[in-house]
């Protein structure tokens, strides 16, 4: 004979739960079981209708033995709109809104009734007697609506709450999923089983709050980073009192090692026709930024122009001179690779080429300087580690994550946060904040600012993860001395890796920046080509009007490139940057400020050279003011027509 045991599993504790970032979640649920010896028939309902099915699994029998387990959607009849309290409720409101009608309807007799009275045939005795007793009746017809219209509010309060939780409940998801297992006991007892199943409808990602203070003026050389997780659930049952773990894997049932499929070359094809085995347009072998052939020298001889290039944007056809003209006027460099910007044998197809197009030169105020095109973004994370795809071997460590009571568990391909004490999730789709931990880091504060996009100075942050764990991508909300100043985002950062966020602007540093107007001139030689010297200058100043000097401030500016050999760029001041080296800061031999000028370290480690981007450096007192110059020609043929191109 077969025993049945039968469990509801919304009346059963949930024992731990942990949720990937992959929309996943793993639920561990516990029952205690009164086996019968021989064969048991154990159902556990009411499970959540998102369950993978295949994922459910009993351990913890002991000597009894598992025979068969069976994970399926049963079909539920359907179940009514509303709530059996908030029927009751509807049935207590109809009875006393009737209540009330009834002695609304009594009043009106007793008023229809007075109005039939007549003094030639009742005696004042009985008339004085009558408006006694109308008085008093009415006074308590009176009451008694009060009361009614009292009770009938407190209905109808209790009927909106309900609603929301019929809302909420219709929200929570349906819950058909059954479990059904047999199990064979060798003797009759008590066992405690664990259930376990993956579930959809259920994920986290990471949020996070930097939070710097000042201390006299100055911004410390300390943030903490406030780790938190934004968990979501609408699995259909709510977790309650339980153990919560966050995982930063992502399982998938789909996984396989990729297989390469032969490749072909066939006539009649062109170049990314087809499935192409690699996109040539793309291919780095082929071309570097703007179009130019990776050989092409930036301060040396352009190479011969290959077959496959495209030819320049409007059909200009430019003759390859035997030595192209160095960058910004300088020596030639051999094997230096670029933008091709002075000897390009042929500009980018889909721009055709930064000056050679036709375009007019755009208006811009003069505040703003060359371009008020977008800024560059507020935050640069660092590269994502690629993660060796082995078993993991995991080591539970404290760490600096344990100052919130979060035990860290660090494995090979995922890390795992459990955090300390229960936790409960309902189930509403809504976003539920858990704090994971307060990191400690050291931060490097620069004052840097681009003019020639608006002329405000910010104070921008370095921070170094000095944690052995990983930073997983998120936003960030930046808080300075406890104010709202911004909102960013990081991506992966690893150990001893550093991101970047602004913690606003400084008043107490003053920017002016001042374009001149572009000034032509054209060279008539009488047995050469006209050319036309196009000069551009700017000037910024800044004040310092701290009680504190500032050290090493930054102010960020940009040249423009060409990739026609025929249109020459010569940057005249900074003097000597022209010809600096990567990473080599030129001194300008300033009277004050002691400014110093170097190419800027791009996103993605490219040298600013390559994309006519630098920056100043300057010293500046209290109370004092440094002044900046910047200067560069474009000389082309004198018929040339020219533009600027924004990237």
């Amino acid at each position: 004979m077969t025993s049945s045991l039968s469990f509801d599993a919304s009346e059963n504790p949930i024992k731990a739960v942990t949720v990937f970032s992959s929309n996943k979640a793993e639920v561990v649920r516990t029952f205690t079981l009164d086996l019968q010896k021989g064969q048991n028939e154990l159902k556990i309902y009411n499970l959540p209708s998102c369950v993978d099915l295949d994922t459910a699994r009993l351990t913890g029998l002991g000597d009894a033995v598992l025979f068969d387990v069976v994970c399926s959607l049963e079909v539920k009849a359907a179940k009514p709109t509303t709530s059996a309290k908030y029927r009751e409720l509807q049935r207590k409101l109809s009875q006393l809104q009737g209540e009330k009608r009834v002695h609304e309807h009594e009043a009106d007799i007793l008023v229809n009734y007075g109005k039939t009275l007549h003094g030639e045939h009742r005696t004042n005795d009985y008339v004085q007697a009558f408006l006694a007793e109308f008085v008093d009746h009415g006074k308590k017809n009176l009451e008694a609506i009060a009361e009614l219209d009292r009770e009938i509010t407190e209905v109808e309060q209790e009927m909106v709450e309900e609603t929301v939780v019929m809302i909420k409940a219709i929200g929570k998801g349906p819950t058909n999923a059954m479990v059904t297992a047999i199990i064979t006991a060798q003797r009759e007892g008590k066992v405690e089983v664990t259930l376990t199943y993956m579930v959809g409808k259920a994920g986290w990602k990471p949020s996070y709050d930097l939070r710097a203070t000042t201390e006299n003026g100055k911004p410390a050389g300390t943030v903490s980073l406030h780790y938190r997780a934004l968990i979501t659930q609408g699995t259909g049952e709510d977790w309650k009192d339980t153990t919560l773990t966050l995982s930063t894997a992502a399982p998938e049932w789909s996984f396989h090692l990729p297989t390469l499929a032969p490749i072909r070359i066939r006539p009649g094809l062109r170049h990314g026709g087809g499935k192409a085995a690699w996109n040539t347009a793309n291919n780095t072998n082929r071309a570097a930024a703007f179009g130019v052939p990776q050989q092409q020298s930036l301060f040396g001889q352009a190479p011969q122009q290959q077959a496959f290039m495209q030819q320049p944007a409007f059909q200009q056809q430019v003759q390859q001179p035997a030595q192209s003209t160095s960058l910004f006027g300088a020596a030639p460099r051999p094997q230096a690779t670029g933008f091709g910007g002075f000897g390009s044998s042929a500009p980018a197809a889909s721009s055709g080429g930064l000056f050679g197009v036709t375009n007019a030169y755009p208006p811009v105020p003069a505040a703003a300087g060359w371009n008020d095109g977008a800024t560059e973004p507020p935050t640069v994370g660092a590269a994502a580690a690629v993660e060796p795809a082995a078993e993991p071997e995991q080591e539970e460590t404290p760490g600096p994550l344990s100052e919130s009571g979060t035990v860290v568990t660090e494995g090979a391909v995922a890390s795992s946060y459990r955090i300390e004490g229960v936790c409960s999730i309902p189930s509403d789709d809504e976003t539920h904040k858990v704090a994971i931990a307060i990191l400690p880091f050291e931060a490097k504060v620069h004052y840097v600012a681009a003019p020639r996009i608006r002329p405000v100075v910010f104070l921008q942050c370095e921070v170094t993860n000095s944690s052995e764990y990983r930073l997983l991508p998120g936003p960030v909300s930046v808080y300075l001395d406890n104010s709202p100043v911004s909102k960013t985002s990081i991506v992966d950062v690893n150990p001893e890796e550093t991101f970047h966020c602004t913690l606003g602007p400084d008043p107490s540093l003053r920017i002016s920046y001042t374009r001149y107007p572009r000034t032509n001139e054209t060279s008539k030689l009488a047995f050469a080509a006209h050319t036309t010297t196009s000069t551009f200058k700017a000037t910024a100043i800044i004040q310092n009007k701290h009680t504190f000097p500032i050290k090493n401030f930054i102010l960020r500016e940009v040249i423009p490139l060409s990739d026609q050999d025929n249109i020459q760029v010569v940057l005249k001041l900074p003097k000597g940057l022209a010809e600096a080296k990567e990473k080599e800061i030129v001194d300008q031999k300033s009277s004050k400020g002691n400014l110093r000028a170097r190419w800027t370290r791009t996103i993605g480690g490219k040298s600013g050279d390559k994309e006519g981007k630098y920056e100043w450096l300057a010293d500046i007192g209290a109370g004092d003011e440094v002044k900046m110059e910047v200067e560069w020609e474009v000389r082309a043929p004198a018929d040339f027509i020219w533009g600027f191109e924004f990237n």
